[in-house]
């Protein structure tokens, strides 16, 4: 997918097109990476995706390590290790696969897996049959975490997830350039919030009768605390301007996801918010994400003596 790029990447990959037929090109101006994915995936030929950033580089094994685990199972997913730095290893493209494997499946693997991939959401890690990665597309206007959100949208079709040790995978950390760095906007972290409030109303009832209800409200608890803090304290006097629709998206979030009294969480999550409103300042929705976790902790333990 070339996505409008300003340099020679595109025509790079048409040289890669004319020599082996498997590969397809696709020039596209400025869709962004939700519309490069969903393009991409729309025409995909084969029966397994995966993704490769930019940036980023693979071992030769790589994708035929995840071969040989699917043919010696029928997984729904195949997620294998990596590497991560700004400078590729030596003797990295020649490493050995490894083919050390665990299988996550039934109750224990959904749990598993809303634990797991929501948090460390990192799609070029896995491999998924094709009719499951068109369940859905990626959402628009979300440049930082927004792989995390597909793949927690996917996991009420994954039967069987088996990770795999094999580091050939190697990611860039030390890029200045990535749209990671610079994709904590107010208006990406309102979407963010409105994303997991869609996913909240349509999983609901799924995870109910998976008898996994409490495990995504808290991976929504966990992902909203953590995730809008740091959108915030990364860009806290440019986000000021976001802070009111932040804060109507964030109590939503709250609601569902606090097993405090409304008053407290009312009293708690409303100063703070105002505080850096008005000033800018954010040490205050530090201070109550940890009094307010802790809350629900010490709560949660005495709810559950006898």
């Amino acid at each position: 997918m070339d996505d409008g790029s300003q340099d020679e990447s595109g025509m790079i990959c048409d040289e890669y097109g004319a020599k082996d037929h498997r590969f397809r090109i696709i020039h596209q101006s400025n869709m962004g990476a939700d519309g490069a994915r969903n393009r991409a995936l729309s025409v995909a030929e084969g029966d397994w995706i995966t993704f490769v950033d930019a940036d980023d580089v693979i071992a030769r094994e790589w994708f035929a390590t995840a071969a040989r685990i699917v043919e010696q199972d029928t997984p729904d997913m195949v997620r294998l290790s990596r590497l991560s730095g700004s400078i590729v290893p030596e003797g990295f493209f020649s490493m050995k696969p490894g083919f050390e494997t665990v299988k996550h499946e039934g109750k224990t693997g959904i749990e598993w897996a809303l634990r797991t991939l929501s948090e460390e959401g990192y799609i070029w890690r896995c491999f998924i049959r094709k009719e499951i990665a068109r369940k859905h597309d990626f959402r628009p206007n979300i440049l930082c975490k927004e792989d995390g959100l597909w793949l927690v949208e996917l996991i009420p079709y994954l039967r069987t997830i088996i990770e795999g040790s094999y580091e050939g995978y190697f990611y860039r950390i030390a890029n200045v350039n990535s749209l990671t760095k610079k994709s904590r906007r107010g208006t990406q972290c309102v979407a963010y919030l409105k994303a997991w409030e869609d996913i909240w109303t349509e999983q609901r009832e799924w995870a109910q009768r998976q008898g996994v209800e409490d495990v995504l409200r808290e991976r929504l608890t966990q992902a909203v605390n953590q995730d809008v803090l740091e959108w915030v304290l990364k860009r806290p006097k440019e986000n000021q301007v976001y802070a009111r629709e932040i804060w109507n998206e964030y109590r939503k979030l709250v609601k569902i996801g606090s097993v405090l009294p409304k008053w407290y969480g009312r009293m708690w999550f409303r100063l703070p918010f105002a505080w850096w409103k008005l000033t800018g300042q954010t040490w205050g929705m530090s201070l109550t994400i940890s009094v307010v976790s802790l809350g629900r902790t010490l709560l949660k333990k005495s709810r559950a003596k006898p």
